[in-house]
């Protein structure tokens, strides 16, 4: 398999969970038993690049066609309908130099088309490997502890870092009172003085 320099379209690292050190398990992730797993972007923003790392075996002999890329939508904790969808056949690809048994680690990299995540919302993200290849995602401690294997809900994580735009910051705004509104304000105030010092003074 070619590797090449990696490189990303955004330098605004959105959202991360670190991979865990090498062999320490991976998640095979092909047609039909895609793997997915959730994230969620607090500030929100615009994706449009994301990095992985995973293991390929026996790299000399089974290469990767292409990267199912997809963003779905959450369905009530699962994986819903498809947002987004990218078929990458020239992913960024950096050789680690570790191997586990027949299985050599990457760290992947590549362009996606932009997304935007809206701040809070949970989405689903699967990444697989084309057909006539054998590839495991490599996992992590980060998340939730909660994946999907198909249909099939099971106790993991995987790891991925996004790229992109953050949405701007929301400054919440103070209303400021008009001045007719501190004029009675100052005067509501001064009565209250008068009230008091009248009473004071009869005690």
């Amino acid at each position: 398999m070619a590797t090449t320099a990696l490189s990303c379209s955004a330098t605004t690292q959105l959202y991360i969970q670190a991979a865990n050190p090498y062999a320490t398990g991976l998640y095979e992730s092909q047609s039909p038993d895609l793997v997915s797993d959730n994230f969620t972007i607090p500030g929100g923003g615009t994706i449009d690049s994301v990095s992985w790392e995973g293991a390929l075996y026996a790299p000399s002999s089974y290469g990767i066609s292409f990267f199912l890329i997809t963003i779905s939508a959450d369905a009530s904790g699962a994986p819903g309908s498809i947002l987004s969808t990218n078929i990458i056949g020239n992913v960024n690809a950096a050789d680690l130099n570790i191997a586990y048994g027949p299985y050599e680690y990457f760290y992947y990299g590549t362009g996606i088309s932009p997304f935007h995540a809206t701040a809070g919302t949970p989405y689903w993200l699967s990444i697989s490997a084309g057909t006539n290849s054998i590839w495991g995602w490599a996992n992590s401690s980060a998340g939730d502890g909660k994946l999907f294997v198909g249909p099939t809900e099971e106790m993991g994580d995987t790891n991925f870092i996004f790229f992109g735009t953050p949405d701007p910051a929301v400054v919440p705004t103070t209303a400021t009172p008009e001045p007719s509104s501190m004029m009675l304000l100052g005067s509501g105030i001064l009565t209250m003085a008068a009230v008091a010092r009248r009473r004071f003074l009869k005690m």
